[in-house]
């Protein structure tokens, strides 16, 4: 599992800044910085019989951050304007 950037203990300085803090949360496609419950939901998803077949893979839990890299960034903030995810 790849966390992105997760509010923690260790992040609480840089995200105390307002400023860096809204700048972050614009960046990222659901449009807030993660959770530690964020990653816990994830981490106990992995536990469940549901999750059985899933071997040998990196799960990012990052909020979508990944994705601009991959050219979608316009066509998945629109689809996100339009439902208004992470609003």
């Amino acid at each position: 599992m790849s966390p992105g950037l997760i509010e923690t203990g260790l992040t609480a300085l840089l995200l105390a800044d307002e400023e860096a803090r809204a700048g972050f949360d614009r960046r990222i496609p659901l449009g807030r910085v993660g959770t530690a419950a964020d990653v816990a939901a994830v981490i106990a998803f992995l536990c469940l019989d549901m999750a059985a077949y899933v071997t040998g893979v990196n799960l990012p839990v990052d909020g979508g951050s990944l994705l601009p890299s991959s050219q979608v960034e316009g066509t998945l903030l629109g689809i996100l304007a339009h439902y208004e995810v992470g609003r």
